[in-house]
């Protein structure tokens, strides 16, 4: 056990608190330059509606407009679906 210990104090004599409290700060910096010139951005889309809104008669047709915008670098796809509401009878 104690050749263990002596053969990781030869590896890591360099290894000092103010030298590994340096190399984490430098880290630290890095990994912020990194963060702030790549920005995370997520890609999104806009859903507007026309009319907004209406009123129809049971058994009625209403005719809308739904446009899907993409917003930056958005390229998937959108599904859209309709389902009966609890609220309509």
């Amino acid at each position: 056990m104690t050749e263990d210990k002596e053969i990781l104090n030869k590896r890591f004599k360099w290894l000092s608190v103010k030298r590994l409290g340096l190399i984490v700060a430098i880290l630290a910096v890095l990994v912020t330059i990194y963060i702030y010139s790549n920005p995370i951005t997520k890609p999104d889309f806009e859903i507007s509606v026309y009319p907004l809104e209406g009123s129809i008669n049971q058994g009625g047709v209403i005719q809308t407009t739904i446009t899907v915008k993409a917003i930056g670098d958005y390229g998937y796809p959108v599904s859209l679906s309709s389902a009966r509401n609890a609220f309509w009878s």
